[in-house]
Formats: C-alpha cells, structure tokens, sequence
C-alpha cells in the first residue's frame, strides 16, 4: 500500500507519525486479557480453558438466559490480545480476536457458536400490565450482562467450575441434533485442533478463517439457496490452486485442472467417503454453479410453502450432506496441517 504526501503535509508530522507509529503499533506491548460475549446452542455450565489461549465459561448467574432450550445461550470467552494505547487500534485487535476466534469455534462445537448480529427486528412485546396482551415494536437487537468487565490482567479462576466434559470426536461430531438434558461438552480433539489453529502461519490462518467465514454463513443463512453456495465456497477455499504453466501443443489450452476438477479431487483426497461417488460430488459444485450464477434457486425460495414437495425433500438432504461434508472438510484440513490425534472424520457425516 502506498501513500502520497498532500500539499500540507510538513516533515514535522512525518515525524510526529513515524514517532506515534513507533510508540503505539511498534513499541513495548502488554497483553491483556479481552472477555467477550458470545453465544451457543446449548446451556453453558462448564467451563473449557485450552493453555493461554481461549477460555469459555458460563455466563455469570445474573445475565439474562433463554427460558427455553432451543435459544441462543450466553457465554464468556477470554482470549489474550495485546493493547495499544491507540483506542481505536485496541478495538479492532480485541474485536478481530474475537472474531476470528468466534469462526473458529463456531466449527468445533456441536450447534455452532456465534456472536450477536446488529439490526432491528419487529418484535412481540407483552403488555406490563398484562402480560397476556401483546403488542408490537421495532427493536434493536443488543445484549450485556450488567457489571460484566470487558478485559483484566489475567484468566478468570474457573477452579470452582464444573470443568467441561470431552467426548469421542468421531462420535461427537455424529450427532443430530439437541434434545433436553443437554449443555455444552466439546470433542476431545478440539484442544488439539485450536492448539494447531494459533500455530499456523500467517497466511495460512487467513485462509482458513475464510473458509471458517463461508461455513458461518452456510449455517446462518436464511436462503437455502444462499447457504448451499456457501458451503461449497468453504470447502473451495481450502483446495490447492492448479498452478501448471504447461499447454497444449495443438491448441495451445492450458492443461490446468479447471476449477470443478480440482473441487472433486480436493475432497476426494481430504474425505475419502465410500458412500459416495465423484459423480454425486460433481453434481455439488455443479449446482453451487447453476445458484451462483442465477440459473436456479431452490424451491424454498421460490415458493415458501412447499415443505412436503419432492423436491424440497430432495434439497434439503442434498443441503444436510454438504453442510456435514463442509465440516469435516475444516476438522481433516486442521488435524493434516498439525498432526494432531486421530483419526480424522472419514465421511461427510
């Protein structure tokens, strides 16, 4: 990036800047410790704390809950993030860690994990007076827990905490579902696949938190057709780029893998799944294409009352196969980079 001196520019404020640079974004930094909102698909009430990296755990006793399973369930997450005496260069270290955290996770936990979207919804607010009586209002969409302290100087002590319970990955990540009784546990090769997060290179990391980002939309899109093209572009991002330079000597072509070629050999080397064919996985990206590109949509979106339609059926299980597929794609890329325990997700179930 480059930037050119205006007319007013004196060589006191080049030094002045170069000075500010030195002392703010270059200089003696301090960690500390950021402590953050986030939310789950289940009840929190144990507390998960992988080295000095991220810690989750149950949001104090007094912050608002939802009075029913299927709701977003607070959580406090503390990461370390390095403090600038620039404000608002503290803000965007804080809130990239957050997020790229949040992504993270959001693939490693059953239900997902997320932060709280901006915006205003029209919304049911019951009467004060009676509570049976509803009205209606165009909200802001918010969340705090009163006297909740936004950063300090180490972890919170989580020794009086239930520590939260580690389960088979392979069979975690089989699971369907939620159902009462349940709260937050995690696989126990989730440690690990954080562990080989934060060691990756710079590059590297941005290109999985992009694909981390197309996963996030996939399960939080409200147009199928929309959340379909999602989900292939996760997995895309990850694939190896064809970089061959050779040609056809009659024609004068690249001999390049295209880019549906080289989608179906990238999964079939990070998935190996017998159950099914590259013609089934060919026909992924095939309809990825026909949405993107505004041949098609999906019945849902054409027509929203079409639950018990043959074709609506058929989508939605074809959805369900590529969100899962999309999944262990992300875990079997982390555990290929680090090495960490095995064995990784052989399917896309």
């Amino acid at each position: 990036m480059r930037v050119d001196a205006g007319p007013d520019l004196l060589p006191d404020d080049v030094d002045w800047l170069r000075a500010r640079v030195a002392s703010d974004l270059l200089g003696p930094r301090r960690k500390k410790i950021a402590r953050d909102i986030v939310f789950s698909s289940l009840p929190v009430d144990s507390a998960l704390r992988i080295d000095d990296l991220v810690q989750l755990l149950p949001a104090p006793p007094e912050a608002a809950r939802p009075t029913f399973l299927m709701g977003d369930h607070p959580l406090v997450m503390e990461f370390p993030f390095y403090t600038s005496q620039t404000v608002w260069t503290n803000v965007a270290r804080r809130a990239r860690g957050a997020r790229e955290l949040t992504l993270l996770l959001n693939v490693l936990f059953h239900g997902g994990m997320k932060q709280l979207g901006q915006g205003h919804n029209w919304s049911f607010v019951p009467d004060p007076g009676n509570e049976a009586d509803l009205g209606v209002r165009f909200l802001q969409q918010g969340y705090f827990i009163p006297g909740l302290v936004g950063e300090q100087d180490d972890f919170t002590s989580i020794e009086s905490i239930r520590p939260m319970a580690l389960v088979r990955g392979q069979k975690y990540f089989e699971r369907l579902g939620i159902s009462p009784g349940m709260s937050l546990d995690c696989a126990d090769w989730t440690p690990d696949l954080v562990r080989v997060f934060f060691r990756l290179d710079e590059a590297r990391r941005r290109l999985f938190s992009r694909a981390t980002f197309w996963y996030e939309q996939a399960r939080r899109a409200r147009s199928p057709s929309s959340a379909f093209v999602a989900t292939v572009s996760a997995i895309e991002t990850l694939a190896p780029r064809d970089t061959t330079s050779a040609r056809c000597e009659a024609c004068g072509h690249s001999l390049a893998k295209g880019p549906t070629q080289r989608f179906i050999d990238f999964l079939e080397d990070i998935v190996p799944d017998q159950g099914r064919s590259r013609a089934g996985r060919k026909r992924l990206y095939s309809r990825r294409s026909r949405l993107a590109h505004g041949e098609a949509l999906f019945l849902r979106d054409e027509e929203l009352l079409v639950a018990l339609h043959p074709q609506t059926s058929s989508e939605w299980r074809e959805s369900g196969y590529a969100i899962q597929l999309t999944e262990a794609v992300l875990i079997n890329w982390l555990m290929r980079v680090g090495s960490p325990p095995s064995p990784a997700k052989t399917n896309g179930g």
